[in-house]
C-alpha cells in the first residue's frame, strides 16, 4: 500500500500544504471533508494524519511562524442511509469544535456526501 501521510502527499506533489493551512485555518469552514474537497482525501489519508507530520511540514514551510492549527480527524456513520459506510473529515480544533464537525458528517452523510 502507498504511504498516504501528508508528508507523502506533500513529497509526491498531490498536496498543496499552504492551501490545507489556509483552509484549516478559515473561521469560516476549519475543515476539510473526505472525497468532497479540492484536496480528495480519502479515508486513509484522514486517519493516517497527524500532529506530527503536520507539524514537521509547518517547520519546513512556515518556519518561525506560530502553527495554532491542532489537527484532528473523525468519522461518523450517523444520518446515513447504509450504516457502517462512514464519512470521514480532517479539522482545526481550535477554529470549529467537535459537535460542529459532527453536524457537517451528519449532514453530508444525509445529502449522500455531496459537497455541502
Amino acid at each position: 500500500m502507498p504511504d498516504l501521510s501528508l508528508i507523502a502527499h506533500v513529497r509526491r506533489g498531490g498536496l498543496n500544504f499552504e492551501h490545507l493551512v489556509e483552509v484549516l485555518s478559515n473561521p469560516e469552514r476549519g475543515y476539510i471533508l473526505e472525497g468532497c474537497d479540492e484536496f480528495h482525501f480519502i479515508s486513509t489519508t484522514i486517519e493516517r494524519a497527524n500532529q506530527d507530520d503536520f507539524n514537521a511540514l509547518w517547520e519546513v514551510l512556515f518556519p518561525g511562524r506560530l502553527n495554532n492549527i491542532q489537527l484532528m480527524g473523525t468519522a461518523t456513520d450517523e444520518g446515513c442511509a447504509q450504516r457502517g459506510s462512514y464519512t470521514y473529515v480532517l479539522y482545526n480544533a481550535n477554529v470549529i469544535e467537535y459537535q460542529e464537525v459532527k453536524q457537517v458528517l451528519i449532514r453530508a452523510n444525509r445529502a449522500g456526501a455531496q459537497d455541502i
